[in-house]
């Protein structure tokens, strides 16, 4: 988590991260799309559905896949998935991307990592149908165009002639173009068979009681160059930033920290003052994260927030921070196991509850280890053998930490 960065961007212009050369391992291209494959829970979908809900919107998910293809190294993968059975927004965006790659990229045989999955391979030949559903298309020529009459539903946008989504809806009753592509037709034998469709991934829902779903796995065979300009890099500031002399003193008053810790990961963002808290990142994201040019929503893990609004003085440790911090924590790091805990519940109440709280005042009777002097706010470390591993606490003196036991108290705890 301490590696996470999260962005709120256009994904057909995102951004290289910090330079041309650091490209991405792994890329997952989760497109918008009609969402025809989720009509068992999307009911209402049926008397809306018209063939062109799909079409449509594709050249945006082209262009997005397009742009998820620039962004991944020379040997890395991209995934590319909707929630549509429709092979407009499916194969053909697929078959358009690879045209365009020129062979830098190659589909993955899903056997290789899908071999338990029920599915159906990819098509390689479909359909184009009137808006009406009553005739069929026909590709007429690589750069022919159709263009036909769509009467839109009510409250719906009518896509421009170039798929825009962002044109203003027609006044009602109004009739709407819409242009077929040659992109949107199946491609011609002989490069179909080049291209490996079948390696395409369709989840049908009745195979394993899900909704529908598309699948591409493309693998990077050459790194294809960067179209997106850097030219409006000063348009995005990053508002996380590291902590101040002032707040990070204001910060050690609430939480016992050791001198080695590593204080320059620690990041906050001002304008969420109100409620402060505090995200720790990994040494490289900490580095970069200021030279991202994207909008930035959130970065690292949470490990520390205020109990009080306006103040970083009353900070404690965050239950989501706690494994995080356990092994920056040093000689501050309380622990103990499973079996000592159960022990000390024993001692104090014949029938233990399934839930307690241990206050900061009897925390040693709890813990095999402790400081001499037991931190303001830490983690503990419980035990819980090979089966579980162990589990991080965040306690304070104030509130100590929450024990959960399961109904057969001797052979299993929980916490949190």
């Amino acid at each position: 988590k301490s590696r996470l960065v999260i962005t709120n961007h256009d994904a057909t212009s995102f951004p290289l991260v910090m330079s041309a050369d650091n490209k991405f391992d792994r890329v997952l291209c989760d497109v918008m799309c009609s969402g025809d494959g989720t009509l068992r829970k999307s009911v209402d979908l049926w008397a809306r559905w018209n063939p062109l809900m799909g079409a449509h919107l594709h050249e945006q998910q082209a262009r997005v896949l397009m742009r998820g293809m620039g962004l991944c190294k020379e040997g890395g993968i991209v995934v590319y998935s909707t929630c549509s059975m429709n092979p407009v927004e499916d194969e053909a965006v697929i078959a358009r991307c690879l045209r365009e790659a020129g062979g830098a990229f190659e589909l993955i045989d899903p056997q290789e990592q899908l071999a338990d999955l029920k599915m159906y391979h990819g098509m390689a030949s479909w359909t184009l149908l009137t808006p009406n559903g009553e005739a069929e298309i026909h590709n007429t020529g690589a750069e022919s165009k159709l263009t036909l009459d769509k009467q839109p539903c009510s409250g719906e946008a009518a896509p421009s002639q170039e798929g825009d989504q962002t044109s203003k809806p027609p006044r009602r009753g109004a009739k709407a173009k819409f242009t077929y592509t040659s992109s949107m037709f199946p491609p011609e034998a002989t490069e179909s068979e080049s291209l490996r469709l079948e390696r395409c991934v369709r989840v049908a829902p009745h195979l394993q009681d899900t909704g529908g779903f598309f699948i591409a796995g493309l693998r990077c065979l050459r790194e294809l160059p960067n179209t997106v300009s850097i030219s409006h890099r000063a348009k995005y500031t990053c508002h996380f930033v590291p902590l101040s002399d002032d707040v990070l003193a204001d910060v050690r008053k609430g939480v016992t920290l050791p001198d080695s810790f590593p204080f320059h990961r620690l990041f906050c963002n001002p304008e969420t003052s109100r409620t402060p808290k505090i995200y720790y990142l990994a040494e490289d994201c900490a580095k970069s994260v200021s030279s991202i040019n994207a909008k930035i929503v959130q970065v690292g893990v949470k490990v520390f927030e205020s109990q009080v609004k306006h103040s970083w003085a009353h900070s404690r440790v965050a239950a989501d921070g706690a494994a995080t911090l356990a092994p920056l924590l040093g000689d501050l790091l309380l622990r103990t196991s499973a079996a000592h805990v159960l022990r000390a519940v024993g001692n104090i109440a014949a029938a233990p509850p399934k839930s307690f709280t241990v206050d900061g005042d009897h925390v040693r009777d709890f813990t095999e280890y402790c400081p001499p002097e037991i931190p303001t706010s830490g983690v503990v470390e419980v035990d819980c053998g090979e089966s579980i591993g162990k589990i991080y606490l965040p306690f304070d003196t104030h509130r100590g930490f929450t024990v959960h036991l399961t109904p057969t108290q001797h052979t299993l705890l929980l916490v949190s």
